[in-house]
C-alpha cells in the first residue's frame, strides 16, 4: 500500500497473473490503492474479488471480446459511480465506438508509459473521459457519427485564442496532463488550469477531451 494519500481504490482485471503483478507494482507510492486482482470480469460481477467495492476498475481487454464489452456495459448501468478503464492491444475503430457507447471512462493502449497511465487515471477521477492520443481522429469520427459534429467542430472564426492558449491546446490534443504541460512550458500548473478554463469557455466545449477534438477539427493541432 502506498504511503501517499489514497485518492482511489482499484481492482485490476487481467487473465495474466504476471501482468497483474506488474500493474500492482506500478501503483506503489501512488495515490491508487489496489484492493483486488482477478482474472476475469465474471469474477468481479460475482463479487469474488473481495468485500470492498473499488472506485475504479481497470480491465485488460482483448480487442474483439463481445463478452467483456457486454459486462462493461452492464457495470456502467449497475454501478454508475464506478470509473471504468479498458486497456487494449491496438487501435480499432469499431471497438472504440463500442466501448465509448458502453460508457467507459478510459480507453488506453497497453503500451502506454507508466507515467502517462497514472496521469490518465487521475484525469478519469476528475470526471474526464480519457483515451490514447493516437485515437483522437477516431473519436472525431465517432462524435460525428453521433451527431456531435456541430458541437465539437466549430469554425475558428470568431474564437480569439492567445498564442499561449493555442500552444496549450496542442498539448491537450497530444493527451498530456496539466503537470506535463506546465513543465513543457515552464509555467505553474495553476496557470495551465486557468488557461484551460479560458479555452473551454472560448471554444464552447465542456471538457479537455472535447477541446482536444475541437483543436484537431480546426487544424490547430496535428
Amino acid at each position: 500500500m502506498s504511503s501517499t494519500e489514497t485518492n482511489a481504490t482499484v481492482v485490476i482485471v487481467d487473465p495474466n497473473r504476471l501482468s497483474r503483478e506488474g500493474m500492482i507494482r506500478l501503483f506503489d507510492n501512488s495515490s491508487f490503492e489496489v484492493i483486488g486482482q482477478i482474472a476475469s470480469l465474471t469474477e468481479f460481477v460475482d463479487g469474488d474479488y473481495g468485500p470492498e467495492e473499488p472506485s475504479m476498475l481497470i480491465v485488460n481487454a482483448p480487442n474483439r471480446d463481445n463478452e467483456t464489452h457486454a459486462k462493461m456495459e452492464q457495470l456502467r448501468k449497475d454501478k454508475p459511480e464506478m470509473k471504468l478503464v479498458v486497456l487494449v492491444d491496438d487501435l480499432d475503430r469499431k471497438v472504440l465506438g463500442d466501448y465509448f457507447g458502453a460508457g467507459v471512462d478510459g480507453y488506453l493502449l497497453k503500451d502506454v508509459s507508466p507515467q502517462a497511465l497514472l496521469a490518465s487515471l487521475k484525469l478519469v477521477l476528475t470526471g474526464e473521459r480519457v483515451f490514447s492520443s493516437g485515437l483522437i481522429p477516431m473519436v472525431i469520427e465517432q462524435a460525428g457519427a453521433r451527431g456531435m459534429g456541430d458541437q465539437l467542430g466549430r469554425s475558428v472564426d470568431g474564437v480569439d485564442l492567445s498564442d499561449r492558449e493555442t500552444e496549450i491546446l496542442r498539448h491537450l490534443a497530444a493527451g498530456e496532463a496539466n503537470k506535463v504541460i506546465a513543465n513543457q512550458l515552464n509555467v505553474a500548473e495553476a496557470t495551465v488550469k486557468v488557461h484551460i478554463k479560458h479555452i473551454l469557455k472560448k471554444t464552447a466545449v465542456q471538457n479537455r477531451t472535447q477541446a482536444a477534438i475541437w483543436a484537431i477539427n480546426n487544424r490547430i493541432a496535428a
